[in-house]
């Protein structure tokens, strides 16, 4: 919505650090669905990461890749 996408433009502008805005951010970020949107988003790309990667079979660095790309997807 306008007034919180004003909200946010306004602290970034001031560059305002205190707890309490940065919390009132992440929260807005949070009931918008900033956060879901995001995670959707880094789990479509290491997707196509780790599938750009098959030709490499089965190489550690792959497999490390792979552990990793999971993780992050994972992770909540």
């Amino acid at each position: 919505d306008r007034e919180f996408r004003a909200e946010v433009e306004r602290f970034y502008a001031a560059d305002d650090i205190e707890p309490e805005r940065v919390a009132g951010v992440i929260a807005g970020i949070a009931s918008h669905g900033g956060f879901r949107k995001t995670q959707a988003a880094i789990a479509d790309y290491l997707e196509r990461a780790t599938a750009s990667l098959v030709p490499f079979g089965n190489a550690p660095a792959r497999a490390e890749f792979v552990a990793i790309a999971d993780a992050l997807v994972s992770a909540n």
